[in-house]
């Protein structure tokens, strides 16, 4: 399974080189575009924390890890066991 951090890397990695690319090849359009990409995919990799469960929450995804649950309001974690479920929940 690609962890999140791989996947943040080869963003920007693939904006990195769409920008040195559209240089090389001369297109100040594709070089303006490539850089809002590679700005974007920088701010998500280091706020991603604050923007994501804005963004679970208003499109009603759950995430799963392995026996673990995350609902959209990221408040609690449940964890599927052989005798039943455990949770946990967050103070905020």
């Amino acid at each position: 399974m690609l962890s999140n951090r791989l996947i943040s890397l080869a963003a920007l990695a693939g904006g990195l080189i769409s920008v040195l690319l559209s240089f090389v090849f001369g297109s100040w359009l594709l070089a303006v575009i490539s850089a809002i990409f590679f700005t974007l995919s920088i701010f998500l990799w280091k706020y991603g924390y604050l923007f994501i469960p804005f963004l679970t929450r208003a499109t009603n995804i759950v995430e799963i890890r392995g026996n673990y649950e995350v609902p959209p309001t990221r408040d609690h974690i449940i964890k599927k066991a052989e005798g039943g479920y455990y949770a946990t929940k967050f103070m905020e």
